[in-house]
């Protein structure tokens, strides 16, 4: 540590004496120590540009609310109805009566909550709601399928 205060670096009797005895090994080094420079430098910015949205997913996925498969079609351009058709056409979910439910490989995910509701008659209604880790799945597994939501397909 004295050594990096007083001279801006550490470099050991044995490196020194090659760099002294060859130009070639000294330029090499320098290169080197300068390329890891731009890389640490370049993959900074690339942090400071990424936490913002790496801050932004983990508050999204810790949201506790699940939201209709509506809203998450509309971001793909769909309805709900052939944004539904898809999911089951991937083998995603199917249908029970009226209610879509999850394959069981994705059943115990998290990524849906159901909830009853009753009618005036006395009959319960039973909706799948999406939470939001199950909203990042499906755009994971639609982007590895090429279909992106317009806000990013759009983007050029």
């Amino acid at each position: 540590m004295p050594s990096i205060r007083k001279h801006g670096a550490y470099i050991t009797d044995a490196v020194l004496d090659k760099m002294t005895r060859s130009r070639e090994f000294a330029d090499n080094l320098l290169h080197r120590l300068q390329s890891k420079r731009h890389k640490t430098a370049a993959m900074r910015e690339y942090i400071d540009e990424l936490s913002p949205k790496a801050r932004y997913c983990d508050t999204i996925l810790r949201c506790q609310n699940a939201i209709q498969v509506s809203i998450i079609a509309k971001d793909y351009g769909m309805s709900a109805v052939a944004f539904n058709r898809l999911l089951h056409n991937l083998k995603i979910q199917y249908r029970v009566g009226d209610t879509w439910v999850l394959y069981q490989r994705f059943a115990d995910k998290g990524y849906t909550k159901s909830r009853t509701y009753y009618t005036a008659s006395g009959d319960g209604i039973v909706h799948t709601y999406w939470t939001q880790r199950g909203r990042f799945f499906l755009y994971e597994t639609l982007k590895a399928l090429g279909i992106l939501p317009l806000i990013e397909s759009c983007q050029g």
